[in-house]
């Protein structure tokens, strides 16, 4: 159970939109069905040229945690350090607009966070093309709390773990460890340039491999294939 002192901390989610009319749909629904409500939910559109904004602003109009931020495109670097710059919560949670989430992630994220007194925590992801996967109703999962140095070169490992540690999504990640840092415009992978500062400036992470989180992947794009 959360300590009851800090179960109403607010929490941040950050979702980057761009041309996903088909898909963001699934991304925002799994959002407002978490167990965990005390949320602020930032969704950033970068320019879309379908129908995306306006399906965004539809579920804007119904749940007022919902915020929708329209600008030209300017590529997810800038979008990220917007999302940044307007989250009101001490915690920032990403979602791609084409993933999905359990309904009890950023519960899940927030207890271990709190119970081991981490910076971040971090859970496992399962990657498809499905648009209706269930996820597994687990008990058999273990949860570990290790040092950013120990983090850092979990990065360098090849294999599925270096993909979690770098990633920036599947991750409860305290705002604080963002002052002075921004993600670099026009890079290939901005997520693995920041993830290295942030798992330096933790005291602790925590991990458990219990899977919460849906990687879509585009049958006909390059990690797809």
């Amino acid at each position: 159970m959360i300590k009851a002192e800090k179960s109403n901390s607010l929490i941040t989610v950050i979702i980057s939109v761009y041309n996903v009319e088909n898909n963001i749909s699934y991304c925002i629904e799994s959002v407002l069905k978490q167990t965990y409500k005390s949320l602020e939910i930032l969704i950033i559109d970068d320019g879309s040229t379908d129908n995306s904004y306006n399906i965004c602003q539809k579920y804007a109009d119904k749940d007022k945690r919902i915020k929708v931020i329209h600008q030209t495109n300017q590529g997810i670097a800038t979008v990220r350090n917007a999302g940044i710059k307007l989250a009101k919560g001490d915690y920032l949670f990403w979602i791609d607009s084409d993933d999905y989430i359990k309904e009890n992630i950023i519960e899940r994220l927030y207890e271990n966070l709190v119970a081991y007194d981490a910076d971040i925590s971090i859970c496992d992801f399962i990657k498809g093309s499905e648009i209706n996967y269930i996820f597994p109703e687990e008990n058999n999962f273990t949860v570990e709390c290790f040092s950013n140095q120990h983090g850092l070169e979990l990065i360098y490992k090849n294999d599925h773990y270096s993909f979690i540690m770098a990633a920036s999504w599947a991750k409860l990640i305290k705002k604080e460890l963002y002052n002075g840092l921004s993600y670099p415009d026009g890079k290939i992978f901005e997520d693995i340039y920041i993830s290295h500062h942030l798992i330096n400036k933790c005291k602790k992470i925590v991990c458990t491999n219990e899977v919460m989180y849906y990687y879509y992947q585009w049958p006909e794009s390059i990690l797809g294939k």
